[in-house]
């Protein structure tokens, strides 16, 4: 989308931003650091340094998602994992028992992959971590989750420092390095925070905060399936550049995207607070409903080619 070289290593001063955001938290109140928040930090430098490897010397789909695979089992093996989900319609808690690594370890690489893939234009995978970051660290704080909070709080804040430089036209990018990196800490943070809250349905709530990665994600595999390309080819046929197409603005088709992700995030944060039946399954109609117009918004950009 650029005519001149740009920076793109952009994902080693959000990292910068977190650590020292959290450093001087535990400096003045001693509460941001335990084991495992430093296992999660652990697990975003190493992320931003496969990220950075990734940047600087064009790592092989399959070197690039082993490095992912590591850094996620570390991770799992110390602690950051899912212990339960809820039955959607009797809310029963449902024991993963053996299952919850393997769970685990899967979630944190669909998280990871998913905002590396979103990073298409200007400020558009930052400002999808910002907005579900924030809903995250509403509903931690709101359940009384509060082990990820600092970190969610530091996510914000140095993403939203990095957006001012990089909402379109951007002056620098975050690279593989911030998107790797912001992928993996919205993954640990939603298995350290809300997923740990005995009110939450299971997955539900973070996989509303992240629908339009996911959902671009899925269409992308199938896209791909469909046409015998290889999985990992980068196409421009991403909802984000089929926006682009119809607007011929990048400024454009980006506040879009953020406009349908805050209305998802209200919904999950709503989702969220909600104790009876009859207000998870209103939500869940909702969210049904969102889909059917995202399908058909597709449909017309489709015809539009």
């Amino acid at each position: 989308m650029h005519s001149i070289a740009t920076p793109k290593l952009g994902g080693l001063a959000i990292l910068a931003g977190i650590v020292l955001s959290l450093g001087l938290i535990q400096l003045c109140y001693g509460a941001a650091l335990n084991r495992n928040t430093c296992f999660i930090l652990l697990g975003a430098a190493l992320s931003a340094g496969l990220g950075f490897l990734d940047d600087v010397y064009n790592l092989k789909p399959p070197v690039k998602l082993g490095g992912q695979l590591f850094i996620a089992i570390i991770v799992v093996a110390g602690g950051i994992e899912i212990n339960f989900l809820r039955q959607p319609l009797s809310l029963q808690i449902i024991e993963l028992g053996f299952w919850r690594k393997i769970i685990s370890v899967l979630w944190l690489l669909i998280v990871m992959n998913i905002i590396n893939l979103s990073d298409g234009l200007d400020g558009l995978a930052g400002g999808l971590v910002f907005i579900s970051a924030a809903t995250l660290f509403i509903i931690s704080l709101l359940t009384n989750q509060l082990n990820a909070v600092f970190l969610l709080a530091a996510v914000c804040g140095a993403v939203l420092g990095f957006l001012r430089f990089n909402f379109p036209p951007a002056s620098i990018f975050m690279g593989d390095t911030g998107s790797l990196l912001l992928g993996f800490l919205l993954g640990a943070c939603s298995i350290e925070g809300v997923l740990k809250s005995a009110t939450l349905i299971g997955l539900a709530i973070p996989t509303l905060s992240l629908l339009i990665p996911l959902g671009d994600t899925a269409l992308a595999i199938l896209r791909r399936a469909k046409k015998r390309a290889h999985i990992f080819k980068a196409d421009k046929e991403h909802i984000h550049h089929r926006l682009l197409q119809k607007h011929d603005s990048q400024q454009s088709a980006v506040l879009r995207i953020y406009y349908a992700s805050i209305a998802l995030n209200a919904c999950a944060i709503i989702l969220a607070l909600s104790r009876d039946l009859y207000s998870i399954l209103l939500f869940l109609v909702i969210v049904f409903i969102i889909l059917i117009a995202a399908f058909k918004m597709l449909q017309i950009f489709q015809s539009n080619q």
